[in-house]
């Protein structure tokens, strides 16, 4: 898949079905227990898609969460070691404070509010919105210097984005403008890519590399993995 000359291009990718879903425990830094064995095979076919769209695939950077089942889906499905993966904490789910690890049935939680902690010690809707528009826009900024310094006639491939079902919703929302209160509207399937398109003439000259103060910014789905 080739992008238009002028635009940068961030694929988000949702991870595979995680252990710690099946096994409904809250799967934050200490809760999750990485992909279950078809999270794993997810992943693998993930790879497949991403490999026959994109030609860069083997050069490109490739960027997810520092939360395990987001690097476990990013190892399976590019076929590179971990240690060439970068870890941002920025593009990490919600954090759930104290609850982590928890099993769902003893949550503590009993109504969420957009700008309270989802639980002891966590972290609002508000404060993960806000936290992925600062990530995503640094690294769209990123993207953008390199490719500036390659010359204008350069076609640099995208980032490939290992994250979460918060941080794309919050990618949706972002870019059309709505604002953190419609997070819930988008359906974000497990193991789905996403191609975030923004043109680089906005980012260049950004005083702030915020993702909502970019111009022409446009995102869709382009691979759901549905069915077991």
């Amino acid at each position: 898949m080739e992008k238009a000359k002028g635009f940068i291009e961030l694929i988000l990718i949702r991870h595979g079905e995680s252990q710690s879903t099946l096994d409904m425990v809250v799967g934050g830094h200490l809760g999750c227990r990485g992909l279950s064995s078809f999270g794993m095979a997810q992943s693998l076919e993930l790879g497949e898609f991403l490999s026959s769209k994109f030609s860069t695939i083997s050069s490109s950077r490739v960027v997810a969460s520092s939360i395990l089942r987001t690097t476990q889906t990013a190892q399976l499905a590019i076929g590179i070691d971990p240690s060439v993966i970068e870890r941002l904490c920025g593009l990490c789910e919600i954090d759930p404070g104290e609850d982590d690890g928890k099993a769902w049935a003893n949550l503590s939680l009993v109504e969420v509010k957009i700008d309270s902690a989802i639980g002891p010690g966590g972290e609002s809707i508000v404060q993960m919105y806000d936290r992925v528009d600062l990530c995503l826009g640094e690294l769209l900024a990123e993207a953008s210097n390199a490719l500036l310094a390659a010359g204008q006639d350069a076609r640099e491939g995208p980032t490939f984005v290992f994250t979460h079902r918060g941080p794309i919703s919050s990618a949706y929302a972002i870019c059309k403008g709505t604002g953190v209160t419609s997070l819930k509207q988008y359906v974000i399937e497990i193991a789905s890519v996403h191609s975030l398109l923004v043109c680089r003439d906005s980012i260049e000259g950004a005083r702030t590399p915020r993702l909502s103060s970019f111009l022409g910014a446009s995102i869709q789905e382009i691979y759901p993995v549905h069915a077991r």
